[in-house]
């Protein structure tokens, strides 16, 4: 049984990395459209092993993940800070306030797949790296939406480099070409350097930023006026703002410092002819289709140019604008 253990992990390490290519290239990572939470939509449910697999199964090969912080050390894939939204229950109390074996005892609100619950990151990578290779999708990649930052970031993402170096182990330095790690918070992209420094950890690391959230706006601007301190400090590779940020001032501006953009989220079609016109990477919740914008979302409704971009742009040939993806 051993053998055949290893000759497994042999043969997905080799397949893997035969299709490896650089990812992180502008020309090809302009081209990705990351499938939001998984890829979940009115008939998938967000974040979910299923959902993902399913979207696997669908050929997208890029795909936005979220992840949080338990009680007890446990990473779940989980969007929000609190549990009432997406869990059968009315409690309000933070999600790091519980274990992952009291978060479980909630299923799912969404029953389109039958009853569920959250699930661990770790149980998501290992299946993760036995299907890609399997469904020989080209040009994978994977990203970690982190949310755990402040009293939680050294010991979630200590926990998080478990993870990696378990199956570092085996596909050496060529799984790190398939992932990237995102989050808000300053204090982890300095944690993450910290680690690349000691360690020559190839980690790819993306800062996201929005100038206008529905809360913590004023946290919010100070980390966008103070992003290109931030991105150069911590040897960030992508940003990641939303798509009412972008202009061309803007885009040449992050271009010229050789940054990767990836922008959120659109998802109506006027909204990804508004950022394709820029040949950026984006986050949707539809791609390759249309769908309104998501009130789960920070985003919200669109704004600023979004308003008149989306109301004016296709009355001009006065038919319906259908995107490509």
């Amino acid at each position: 049984m051993r053998l055949v253990t290893i000759a497994l992990c042999i043969l997905v390490s080799t397949h893997l990395a035969a299709q490896t290519s650089s990812i992180f290239k502008d020309d090809n990572f302009s081209k990705l459209r990351f499938a939001h939470r998984g890829g979940y939509g009115p008939e998938k449910t967000e974040n979910t092993v299923s959902t993902i697999m399913k979207s696997l199964r669908e050929g997208k090969n890029a795909i936005e993940i979220d992840v949080q912080f338990t009680k007890d050390q446990q990473l779940i894939l989980f969007h929000d800070y609190s549990l009432e939204r997406l869990l059968e229950t009315d409690e309000v109390k933070e999600t790091s306030s519980y274990t992952y074996n009291e978060i479980k005892q909630f299923p799912l609100r969404n029953k389109t797949d039958g009853e569920q619950y959250v699930a661990l990151l770790e149980d998501l990578v290992d299946s993760l790296v036995l299907m890609v290779p399997k469904l020989e999708l080209k040009n994978f990649l994977l990203e970690l939406d982190f949310k755990p930052h402040g009293a939680e970031t050294k010991a979630s993402v200590d926990e998080l480099l478990r993870i990696i170096d378990k199956h570092h182990t085996v596909f050496g330095d060529k799984l790190y070409e398939h992932f990237f790690i995102s989050t808000f918070y300053p204090d982890v992209l300095k944690y993450l350097d910290q680690i690349k420094n000691q360690t020559n950890k190839p980690i790819v690391t993306a800062f996201a930023v929005n100038n206008a959230p529905d809360n913590h706006k004023i946290a919010a601007n100070i980390a966008v006026f103070l992003s290109p301190i931030i991105v150069k400090k911590y040897n960030v590779r992508i940003l990641e703002p939303n798509i009412c940020m972008l202009s061309p001032k803007y885009v040449r501006r992050w271009q010229k410092r050789g940054v990767l953009i990836n922008a959120y989220t659109a998802n109506r079609n006027c909204e990804k002819a508004y950022v394709k016109q820029f040949k950026l990477a984006y986050t949707t919740n539809c791609p390759g289709s249309d769908c309104e914008a998501d009130p789960s979302d920070q985003l919200g409704p669109p704004k600023k140019w979004c308003k008149s971009w989306c109301k004016n742009y296709p009355n001009k040939n006065k038919k319906k604008w259908i995107v490509n993806d």
